[in-house]
C-alpha cells in the first residue's frame, strides 16, 4: 500500500507546534523535526474477535476511513494504524486471503 506523508513547513515556532499537534507529532526543540511518539497496546480477543477484526483490516478501503475522517491526511493516517494492527494480527496467524 502507497500512503501519502504530508510534510509541513512552518516560518514561526507557533506554527510548528499547531502542525505538529495536527500531525499528531511533538517537535525536537533542539532541530526542529518531528519526533514521532509511539504507543503499545495490548489487547485480548477471542480467536473469532481476532479472525474477524482481521477480516475487517482486509476489507476496509479508503473511503471507509475516508467516511469517517476530518480530511483526507486524517484519513491516511487511520489507515497506517490500521494496517499496523493487522500485520500484529498477521503475525499472530490471523491473516485473512
Amino acid at each position: 500500500m502507497d500512503v501519502q506523508r504530508r510534510t509541513v513547513l512552518a516560518a514561526s515556532r507557533a506554527d510548528l507546534d499547531t502542525a505538529a499537534r495536527d500531525a499528531g507529532r511533538a517537535w525536537s526543540i533542539a532541530n526542529q523535526e518531528p519526533i514521532m511518539i509511539t504507543v503499545e497496546i495490548t489487547v485480548t480477543l477471542s480467536e473469532n474477535e481476532a479472525w474477524q477484526f482481521a477480516q475487517f483490516l482486509k476489507r476496509a478501503c479508503f473511503s471507509d476511513y475516508r467516511g469517517h475522517a476530518t480530511s483526507e491526511a486524517e484519513a491516511y493516517q487511520m489507515i497506517d494504524a490500521g494496517e499496523h494492527i493487522r500485520r500484529a494480527l498477521a503475525e499472530q496467524g490471523y491473516a485473512p486471503r
